[in-house]
């Protein structure tokens, strides 16, 4: 039987991923718009801005990030989406495995790729490992050139609910770059979770963080990886196989 503490850890370490939504759509639509100018420029020069939002009788607020990345818009959600290559960047992330894909489907209006991933969360010992599935979606907006992936939760042992977003668009005032704003909300099923609220924060934090870092060491030494996976982020958008029978 799993002890409680690994189910507290692992519910905290859900929100990670990431690593995008619903077959209906979270709502969530952050714009560059909604951020003042003030806050602009403490992005771009400290470092990503993390706030909280408390939801009405749930243990965890909703959490919110804004970061500054150092590359385009279709780059930075490429990256973000590179679902066969985020365990080699996401802190404590072992394992990070496309096992569905769901295409568009020309018959039936507005419908979108989905992608199922298989994550392993590495926990320390002597907890068992993490293992979850969130499913991802995928939009753009051509007027504003941003890009947004959203993820919901398909399977998991200790969250009743998983949701989020991440959107991408071109950096006010310096459009060859990105401002990304992250949003997600986790609802665990442990009733002793709030007292981990703050570490599930942190990692969101961290999880954003690792992800600009990423992005920026890319841009600078390999263009041609930047390409790859911008170009599979634009075959997921026009309903093409992305990943699996893809060599």
């Amino acid at each position: 039987m799993r002890s409680l503490n690994f189910k507290l850890i692992n519910t905290y370490t859900l929100k990670l991923l990431s690593t995008s939504i619903l077959s209906i759509l979270l709502g969530f639509t952050p714009l560059a718009a909604d951020v003042d100018s003030a806050k602009l420029t403490k992005i771009k020069e400290e470092g990503p801005i993390t706030s909280t939002q408390k939801i009405e009788d749930k243990v965890w607020p909703e959490v919110t990030v804004k970061a500054f990345i150092p590359a385009g818009a279709l780059e930075s959600a490429a990256i973000f989406a590179a679902f066969d290559y985020q365990h080699t960047y996401i802190p404590n992330l072992t394992e990070s495995e496309v096992v569905k894909e769901i295409l568009n489907n020309e018959e039936v209006k507005d419908k979108k790729n989905e992608i199922h991933v298989r994550y392993i969360m590495d926990m320390p010992w002597p907890i068992s490992d993490s293992e979850y599935i969130n499913g991802h979606s995928f939009s753009k907006d051509e007027s504003k050139k941003s890009y947004q992936v959203n993820w919901f939760m398909v399977k998991s042992d200790s969250a009743e609910e998983l949701k989020g977003s991440a959107s991408f668009s071109p950096f006010p005032g310096d459009e060859e770059n990105t401002l990304m704003i992250y949003k997600a909300h986790v609802t665990p099923k442990s009733f002793m979770a709030g007292a981990l609220r703050k570490f599930m924060i942190r990692d969101v934090k961290a999880s954003v963080q690792a992800t600009v870092d990423e992005v920026k060491k890319l841009k600078k030494e390999d263009s041609k990886f930047l390409k790859k996976y911008s170009d599979i982020f634009l075959d997921i958008l026009s309903g093409k196989q992305a990943y699996l029978l893809k060599s």
